[in-house]
């Protein structure tokens, strides 16, 4: 598995890339998010290692030159530093970038008609840190879900790759 791609942002000028392959135990996702937040410019690089069910394993976040170590081990961490409350959560989400919903589908694996709660470790532009946000998928076809968090619902529609291809008022997949 080798595959990439690339979104326009639509609520602010932006755009996001990335790219998804296999290692020898799991799989890695490294991407790219540039856009205009509060009228300024913002710079992220990430990463994302996952095990074989798609579960997170560590992350970084590189905000232009601040970077933030995340992993998941018996907890999870940020920069060495424990995160409290959100012990049992098996998914990163990082909220400037559609790239990181592909692994919570993924890992479950939903039939046509199934819905799933679960709660995942989120991290927004900022960096503040990891809270648990609460996110609802029913799969309606083969590549369309219902979505909603809090603040945010709408029908996502997935690519055969498995990224979001169109996160509605948000972002849209270019390649």
């Amino acid at each position: 598995m080798d595959i990439s791609a690339a979104w326009t942002r639509l609520d602010t000028p932006g755009t996001d890339h990335c790219r998804l392959f296999a290692t020898t135990d799991g799989y890695r996702l490294e991407g790219s998010a540039r856009f205009i937040e509060a009228g300024v410019s913002v710079s992220i690089d990430y990463t994302v290692d996952y095990a074989a069910d798609w579960s997170t394993r560590s992350a970084t976040v590189n905000r232009e030159g601040t970077i933030r170590h995340i992993r998941r081990d018996n907890g999870w961490f940020i920069d060495d530093v424990a995160v409290p409350g959100i012990d049992a959560l098996k998914d990163v989400d990082f909220g400037f970038t559609p790239a990181t919903n592909l692994a919570q589908v993924k890992r479950l694996d939903l039939a046509v008609g199934q819905a799933a709660e679960l709660h995942v470790a989120w991290m927004d532009a900022d960096q503040a840190g990891l809270v648990r946000l609460w996110q609802y998928y029913r799969r309606t076809d083969d590549l369309t879900y219902a979505y909603e968090a809090p603040e945010y619902q709408a029908t996502l529609v997935f690519s055969e790759g498995g990224f979001v291809a169109d996160y509605p008022d948000l972002w849209k997949m270019t390649t």
